[in-house]
């Protein structure tokens, strides 16, 4: 894990993402400094897969805020900043609406796993 410096395809952080979904299930102490390290990986991909996929970025940023608001780590072991960041890039339309996004209801629900953080 150490070796990789980013996940580069959208199925890739689909995957690593899911991985810590399941993490988080299972978590004791002795995985803690994988499991930080595994999100760090994630927080620091987001972006660029976010960019490379739009159709596909709402629900892989709800997916990612969720799993990492699961995990219960701090701002100190996991930089925010990229949650901030990747917020920016998800289209999030006005009722009514036509554009594509996650809707009032996932936007709600990502307001709400956002609170965990």
């Amino acid at each position: 894990l150490s070796a990789v410096s980013a996940l580069k395809r959208g199925q890739d952080l689909d995957d690593v993402v899911a991985i810590l979904a399941r993490l988080a299930e299972w978590s004791d102490s002795r995985g803690e400094a994988a499991i930080g390290r595994i999100a760090v990986l994630v927080g620091e991909s987001l972006l660029a897969v976010l960019g490379q996929e739009p159709e596909a970025a709402p629900r892989r940023f709800h997916a990612t805020v969720e799993a990492i608001a699961a995990l219960n780590v701090g701002a100190e072991s996991f930089p925010l900043a990229h949650l901030r960041r990747g917020l920016h890039k998800v289209p999030i339309p006005a009722p009514g609406s036509a554009t594509t996004g996650l809707g009032l209801v996932g936007a709600s629900r990502l307001a709400f796993a956002f609170s965990a953080l």
